[in-house]
């Protein structure tokens, strides 16, 4: 790589806007879930501060990464195809998390009517489950996509085409799919 490539790239990424701060500030946001999670006790669930942890602890590497390298910017996830890749694995892993505090979490939810140091604190409770119900929010939405798709026939050319398509105005790009 030449001198002036790596100052291109150097100037790509500083300075950060305003918007790139805020994103940060909002991945950040997680260590307040770490100061929850050890503000009390929660003996009947054992592995809610592990959970808060693991799952705070990817969250903030994720959104370092995105940070330092810009990547919410256009264009720079192909500058960093590598990184993207390791982005992708984290979000796989914050998924898996995220559905281990859906096990741990959900079936104690009646601990919130009651919270006690002989059962669970009101801060460790909370701080397990907004991550917890974030994820299952996700999952509820991917799985309404799947029936959605499976809905309309498992069709490929009815998600992803816009207006000009329904209309034949853009046919070149089903070249392949054309009777003789």
């Amino acid at each position: 790589m030449s001198e002036q490539e790596t100052e291109e790239e150097k100037a790509s990424l500083w300075p950060k806007t305003g918007s790139e701060y805020g994103y940060l500030a909002m991945d950040m946001g997680v260590i307040g879930m770490i100061v929850a999670a050890t503000q009390g006790e929660c003996p009947i669930i054992k592995g809610i501060r592990a959970f808060v942890y693991s799952f705070a602890v990817v969250s903030i590497i994720t959104g370092l990464i995105k940070f330092a390298l810009s990547l919410r910017r256009p264009g720079q996830e192909a500058k960093f195809p590598k990184v993207k890749e390791v982005l992708d694995f984290l979000g796989l892993a914050q998924l898996a998390l995220g559905i281990w505090g859906i096990a741990i979490i959900f079936p104690h939810l009646t601990l919130f009517s009651n919270p006690s140091p002989e059962t669970c604190m009101l801060s460790p409770l909370i701080a397990g489950f907004i991550p917890s119900a974030i994820i299952a929010i996700v999952i509820l939405v991917m799985l309404g996509y799947l029936c959605a798709w499976m809905v309309t026939g498992c069709r490929t050319d009815t998600f992803g085409r816009d207006d000009d398509d329904e209309k034949g105005n853009n046919d070149e790009q089903y070249e392949d799919s054309a009777e003789p």
